[in-house]
C-alpha cells in the first residue's frame, strides 16, 4: 500500500527535518548487527507487539528491513493498533544502500570470521 510506504528521498528529507521519526528495524538482531540504517533501533517483528507501547500513536514511526517487505508488515500491524503515522521504507535498506546513502555495521561479520 502506497500510503504505508516512504521512499528513500522523502525519508532523507524528513531525517534532516525538525520533526523526529523513529527508526525500527524490525529485522534480527544478528541482521542488525551486521549492517543497518544510522540511529536505527533493533526491533525483531516477532517482538514488536511488546515493544510498540513505547511509542504513542502521534510519533512517526518508519519500519526497516531487508526489502521492504517485514516493514511493511509491521507498518500494517502498527496501523492496525492506532499508530496512524506508522510506515515502511519501500525497498528497505536495499533501496536505501542503492541510493547512496550511510549503512552502519559490519562488525558482526570481521569478529565470526565468515559464515559457517
Amino acid at each position: 500500500m502506497k500510503d504505508m510506504e516512504i521512499q528513500v528521498g522523502a525519508l532523507r528529507r524528513a531525517l534532516a527535518g525538525t520533526t523526529p521519526a523513529a527508526l525500527v528495524d524490525v529485522r534480527e538482531l544478528e541482521e542488525h548487527a551486521r549492517e543497518r540504517l544510522p540511529g536505527s533501533l533493533c526491533v525483531p517483528l516477532t517482538a514488536l507487539a511488546q515493544q510498540l507501547n513505547s511509542y504513542t500513536s502521534a510519533d512517526r514511526i518508519v519500519f526497516v528491513c531487508q526489502t521492504g517487505v517485514r516493514s511493511l508488515q509491521a507498518a500494517s500491524f502498527a496501523r492496525t493498533l492506532g499508530y496512524r503515522h506508522a510506515v515502511s521504507l519501500a525497498g528497505g535498506l536495499e533501496a536505501w544502500r542503492q541510493e547512496g546513502q550511510p549503512i552502519e555495521g559490519g562488525e558482526l561479520d570481521q569478529q565470526a570470521g565468515g559464515g559457517t
